[in-house]
């Protein structure tokens, strides 16, 4: 990380923990000295009162234009994260004097990147939330050649098989 004011790294522990974030990345940012939440409906990040559609996201180091299920066009919250907080790894979130490689921000940047998977043996996650519903993880080694990592909420379900 090269840039050293305003900046916040952060881990999925913290993000599991706090009260009312529902497993949302964005929705922890709003603790932060000149971030806030205008709505608790959604996860909208505003700035020092720059719009929402000025943050930077970056996962593994592409830039993305909204990580949100049921996003407005023109917007970049919305109610539900589309990226599961068990497969991310600690995620950078940077509010002022941004590095060269971030040069398309105005208001601030969120670099989030995936973790790598267990590739030694099978490890398994279930959760229930209230906003989540169901969630269950398995990773691991399938056999010779495949690993898997898979995770569900609610009604999503995604599998991801890679060739090792």
């Amino acid at each position: 990380m090269a840039a050293t004011n305003s900046n916040r790294q952060f881990s999925v522990e913290e993000i599991n923990r706090y009260s009312g974030g529902r497993n949302d990345v964005a929705r922890l940012t709003s603790n932060f000295a000149g971030v806030s939440a205008p709505d608790d409906c959604r996860n909208d990040i505003v700035i020092r009162g720059n719009s929402p559609t000025g943050v930077l996201w970056r996962i593994e180091g592409i830039s993305n234009p909204s990580p949100n299920h049921f996003s407005i066009l023109g917007t970049m919250g919305s109610p539900v994260s589309a990226v599961n907080s068990n497969v991310l790894k600690n995620s950078d979130f940077i509010t002022s004097a941004f590095p060269a490689d971030y040069g398309n921000a105005n208001a601030g940047v969120f670099d989030q990147g995936f973790r790598n998977g267990n590739k030694a043996r099978a490890e398994y996650t279930l959760q229930v939330g209230a906003f989540s519903g169901f969630e269950g993880m398995a990773e691991g080694k399938l056999g010779n050649k495949w690993e898997a990592i898979s995770w569900q909420e609610g009604t999503y379900s995604s599998v991801l098989l890679v060739l090792a």
